[in-house]
């Protein structure tokens, strides 16, 4: 009896063992999805029900099990698309200077975010064209804590501008109008 329960506990392990790789490898659900129609159909051909009604009644289970397997998914996929609010620029156009990674929000369209980590939408492509003007001197940058108008020593000096990094309002209307082929973005508009 006792070799019973060492062997069951060492099926157990490797079962579980198996199980967290499938997990690992994006396989669990269409596995359980498989092994529970399959089980499905197992139980109908006991009752003695005909193959064909078995594998029609087996089909839906697996299609269900798949569904509710990546609705998880699906929630936070259609969450994280609904929660890119789009910004109010007569509010932000009020504003006389802006960070660099808020001025990349608002050029995409997107509600500005604190977080550098996360950049909706084409904010991180908005990022890059400001942060390689700032470094070529198109666009001149400058420091929160200093005065408003006085350039940013670290910049100047050749550290590279960061999220904080404060763009003047009107030189980031220059710099725009500027661009070729660029439209100027609605918070910058007077």
């Amino acid at each position: 009896m006792k070799g019973i329960f060492s062997k069951l506990k060492i099926l157990l392990s490797w079962g579980s063992t198996i199980w967290k790789l499938l997990s690992l490898l994006g396989w669990q659900g269409p596995l359980l999805a498989l092994f529970l129609s399959a089980l499905g159909w197992l139980w109908a051909r006991i009752q003695g029900v005909p193959t064909s009604l078995a594998v029609m009644a087996s089909l839906p289970v697996f299609v269900a099990v798949l569904y509710l397997y990546k609705l998880p998914a699906f929630i936070i996929g259609t969450n994280e698309i609904s929660s890119l609010k789009r910004p109010d620029y007569e509010l932000w156009a009020r504003l006389d200077r802006y960070s660099l990674g808020h001025a990349a929000c608002l050029m995409a369209g997107v509600h500005p975010t604190d977080n550098p980590a996360f950049m909706p939408g084409n904010a991180g492509v908005y990022h890059q064209l400001l942060y390689q003007a700032i470094r070529t001197r198109q666009l001149e940058a400058h420091t929160p804590h200093l005065q408003p108008g006085q350039p940013d020593p670290l910049v100047t000096q050749g550290q590279p501008p960061n999220w904080a990094t404060v763009i003047l309002r009107k030189d980031l209307q220059k710099f725009c109008s500027d661009q070729q082929d660029f439209v100027l973005p609605k918070f910058l508009k007077d």
